[in-house]
């Protein structure tokens, strides 16, 4: 499984200084920043303007809740940014297979600009998304609520 390590603010070990986390497995590393952590059995959260890097994706977000392969972003406006691709939604939750990012749903007013391997940016507007990534990061799938808005814009 995964090991954390956290840092903290001006007092060693006071939980709500948090300043930084590092989750690794192997040559896998997600650098999560946020003030306030909440460690319990097999998940975590972090609140207050978090961000999140590693070589897959980044993100921001209000709260986020770690649980196994399951990461959460919630707020007002999360943000989640992979590849050629960007999401926001009111939630956010991205669902790791084999440590690597492989789905990844939307709830409430979500929206996804993507460039399709012909260099096409799509734009997508839903209720909800779910998309499905391959292994090079590139949207594969999407599929949506009752209806799907978008447009996209070709280059020539």
């Amino acid at each position: 499984g995964f090991k954390m390590v956290y840092l903290t603010g001006k007092k060693r070990g006071k939980i709500d200084s948090l300043t930084g986390i590092k989750i690794f497995e192997e040559k896998d590393t997600i650098n999560i920043k946020g003030k306030k952590l909440l460690i319990l059995d097999k998940s975590f959260y972090i609140t207050d303007n978090v961000n999140i890097f590693s070589k897959e994706f980044n993100g921001v977000c209000d709260t986020l809740l770690w649980e196994s392969d399951n990461i959460k972003l919630k707020g007002k406006e999360p943000l989640l940014v992979a590849k050629d691709s960007k999401l926001k939604g009111k939630s956010i939750e991205v669902l790791l297979e084999k440590k690597k990012l492989k789905r990844i749903l939307s709830k409430d007013k979500s929206f996804l600009k993507t460039v399709s391997e012909k260099k096409d940016t799509l734009y997508l507007y839903s209720d909800f998304l779910l998309i499905f990534l391959d292994d090079s990061l590139r949207v594969k799938e999407v599929s949506g609520g009752r209806k799907i808005e978008g447009e996209i814009r070709r280059w020539f």
